[in-house]
């Protein structure tokens, strides 16, 4: 194998920092964006191409549902919790109606990068997906201060609780 030069190193360097610098600049802008959901609790919601902002009053003014189920985790034993939240087909259809009838996938994002792809046919199903907003009747905390929120989702059909999406602050349907 051929030996490089060190001109030909710092030309390397050189190219990688114009290709590294910006992607970090840009991420930068990224992670203020998902800080100013999270404290302003808002669920970004996006369509074909349209993003629509939601507040935690707007989804108070949909139909609330109150369920018990067990929250599983991998740093602390399971117990049986009251969750508050809306059905997420609801939330869906009150922002972008008839979407979920073209849809093949919605997928949930959290503001730590982690994503999670649900199928259209099982945000559909009644009592199956929901987004959710209150523990044990107090908001959802942030990460910061030891809780899941601002907003969540939760799949009862899920039994341990794998594909629930904590820290949620984007869903996008396509």
């Amino acid at each position: 194998m051929k030996e490089l030069k060190p001109k030909q190193i710092y030309w390397i360097m050189g190219l990688l920092a114009i290709i590294i610098i910006p992607l970090v600049i840009a991420n930068l802008g990224d992670v203020e964006e998902e800080r100013g959901l999270l404290r302003d609790r808002i669920l970004r919601v996006s369509y074909a191409g349209e993003a629509v902002d939601i507040s935690l009053d707007e989804l108070l003014d949909l139909n609330v549902t109150n369920i018990r189920t067990i929250k599983r985790s991998s740093t602390d034993p399971d117990r049986e919790v009251f969750f508050s939240g809306v059905a997420l087909y609801e939330v869906l259809e009150r922002f972008f109606p008839l979407a979920l009838e073209e849809a093949d996938r919605i997928i949930a994002r959290a503001a730590d990068g982690y994503t999670i792809t649900y199928k259209a046919e099982e945000v559909l199903e009644e009592n199956n997906i929901y987004l959710i907003y209150a523990e044990e009747g107090e908001w959802l905390k942030s990460r910061e201060d030891g809780g899941d929120g601002p907003f969540m989702t939760i799949v009862l059909e899920d039994e341990f609780a794998m594909r629930w999406c904590r820290y949620l602050t984007r869903v996008t349907i396509e």
